[in-house]
């Protein structure tokens, strides 16, 4: 069996790139940082009721693409929490840019999307996992 990696999350990030925007929403996340969002990842689906099965950071499979999804998530709402923190708006004559808080903006939607997937493939395993058991009990 396959397991997901590095590689497989930065692939699935390459795909997020806004090639036609200027400003670029630099997607670049190192090792640690990926593994710690698969960390957190985990938890999340470890921590989520029915709990009928678990996830190690190691041994996620490949084939769960709402795991990726939730990788994404982690990631980005760690990204959009360190944009926040550094939030400035500049202001000269009658204009006012923020550019930091457009970023924010663009990953927070990618954050949402991200997260709504990882939620529905989630709840789906577990009620599938949750609902073959009961008919391996009850016949």
């Amino acid at each position: 069996m396959d397991y997901l990696t590095e590689h497989e999350v930065r692939t699935a990030l390459l795909d997020l790139e806004v090639r036609e925007n200027q400003l670029d929403l630099d997607l670049q996340f190192s090792a640690e940082e990926i593994a710690e969002a698969t960390k957190r990842m985990c938890r999340r689906y470890n921590s989520t009721a029915p709990y009928v099965d678990t996830l190690e950071p190691a041994r996620v499979p490949l084939t769960f693409q709402f795991a990726v999804d939730g990788v994404i998530a982690e990631l980005l709402v760690a990204e959009v929490s360190k944009l926040a923190r550094n939030e400035i708006s500049y202001s000269t004559g009658d204009v006012s840019v923020n550019l930091v808080g457009d970023r924010r903006k663009a990953m927070l939607d990618l954050y949402g999307l991200y997260r709504a997937n990882f939620e529905k493939g989630m709840m789906d395993r577990k009620r599938t996992i949750n609902t073959a058991s009961l008919y391996a009990i009850f016949g």
